[in-house]
């Protein structure tokens, strides 16, 4: 009877509990962990020839009709930015003064990117535009297409007196090395294209005094 009293007193319903500090104790099972999601893949580079074929798809397609290729666009934003990077600090190399021109409202979609290069100074701006025109990777250029025009303020509180350049590139391949981009000093300002992507001349050096 005792016995039985002190089994009632002493040890709580539902039986001993086991404490988890102790020697030898049981211990709770581990919480199944989730699965990662798996990372999702950065753009790869297309062959050249779907690049082209892509071009020659859109070409003469409304840029705003051209289909957005999220994961070409996202990448390639960027490239256009540093492209103008390497672009403005050859064309301004030495200059006394910064530069008061800039790059705005970047838009890639699936092989071409548009942009506004714009400035107080039709000059710098101009400048600007044959920098980027020229510039080349290797020796050859990075261009595809490049072609540039004068539009109004995109933005109707901007100044109606600056130069704005609507600017529609697309590259010559996927993912190009922004690091070995170059705008050789005897591109700027005699090899950029003009509206319909074809090279300007340069100019012809002065014909030399034969008066005597």
């Amino acid at each position: 009877m005792a016995v039985g009293v002190h089994f009632i007193v002493n040890v709580p319903a539902g039986g001993p509990q086991v404490s988890t500090k102790d020697q030898g104790a049981a211990k709770p099972a581990a919480k199944p962990k989730k699965p990662k999601k798996p990372r999702k893949k950065g753009f790869e580079a297309r062959p050249v020839g779907e690049v082209e074929a892509t071009w020659l798809k859109y070409e003469n397609v409304e840029f705003e009709a051209e289909p957005v290729k999220s994961a070409w666009a996202r990448p390639h934003q960027t490239l256009v930015n540093q492209a103008v990077a390497k672009a403005r600090s050859a064309a301004f190399e030495g200059a006394p003064e910064e530069p008061k021109v800039s790059i705005d409202e970047v838009s890639c979609r699936s092989v071409r990117c548009q942009f506004i290069l714009r400035g107080p100074y039709n000059h710098e701006v101009a400048l600007l535009n044959d920098s980027l025109a020229g510039l080349q990777l290797d020796g050859a250029t990075i261009w595809r297409h490049y072609s540039s025009k004068k539009v109004d303020p995109p933005k109707a509180d901007q100044p109606k007196t600056d130069t704005y350049l609507l600017v529609t590139i697309a590259f010559m391949e996927d993912n190009m090395d922004n690091a070995k981009f170059a705008a050789p000093a005897d591109e700027i300002g005699g090899g950029a294209e003009d509206s319909e992507g074809e090279p300007k001349p340069a100019a012809p050096d002065d014909e030399p005094d034969s008066s005597g």
